[in-house]
């Protein structure tokens, strides 16, 4: 064998044997490993003297400490409008089934001006009333099963026992604590020094295998 001959084999073999180790290397200890979530969540709750309202704001996750974008997502009222909002409707003194339906459908039809010029002290949260008002039906009649038999059992209060009622507040801000987090992402992972030497081998073989092309091509043997 001539030694153009045994260069070529040599640097092929270099080539198996870097090839081998590099793959040995990349599968060597490689674990599963759980990216952290790309998106955070906050909720801010604005209880003010007659309603509370729910704002839930996002930011990326690796944007924090005021370099990244928060928006806000959702915004909705709180349980602590359920008084107020019947009281605005004057629905708080046991009214039937039937006269609840009655009254908060006539004041889902009127227009907005006609509500604005009829109640201009209740501005800042007049446009809640209605959306509030069919929320809180649809809760208690599709979600607690209430009906024209047991609605009497339900009692609209702002105080018991001479102190306001604040105990759904509180109660909201607990259940936040059972809000699902976001699915983390399973990835493969692998130690930074075998990572390196599984590269360093891979590099090692593409050269071998170059210059033993090269070789081939362009050294002439006499």
């Amino acid at each position: 064998m001539g030694s153009k001959a045994k260069a070529i084999a040599g640097l092929l073999a270099a080539t198996c044997v870097c090839s081998i180790i590099a793959l040995i290397l990349s599968v060597v200890n490689v674990k599963d490993v759980l990216l952290p979530p790309s998106t955070k969540y906050g909720l801010v709750f604005d209880a003010g003297s007659t309603h509370t309202s729910l704002y839930i704001y996002r930011w990326p996750a690796d944007k924090e400490n005021d370099t990244g974008i928060v928006s806000q997502v959702e915004a909705c009222p709180a349980f602590a409008g359920f008084y107020y909002t019947f009281s605005f409707l004057n629905l708080t003194h046991q009214q039937s089934l039937g006269e609840v339906n009655t009254t908060v459908l006539s004041f889902c039809r009127r227009n907005w001006a006609e509500l604005v010029q009829s109640f201009p002290q209740d501005l800042k949260y007049l446009h809640t009333y209605c959306s509030m008002a069919f929320y809180i039906l649809t809760l208690l009649l599709d979600g607690y099963k209430f009906n024209e038999h047991t609605w009497s059992n339900i009692h609209f209060r702002r105080q018991a026992a001479n102190t306001d009622i604040g105990w759904t507040l509180g109660f909201m801000l607990n259940v936040t604590n059972m809000i699902p987090a976001e699915v983390l992402q399973h990835v493969k992972g692998h130690q930074p020094g075998l990572w390196a030497g599984a590269v360093s081998f891979l590099v090692l073989a593409i050269m071998a295998g170059l210059v033993a092309v090269f070789l081939h091509c362009f050294w002439k043997t006499k």
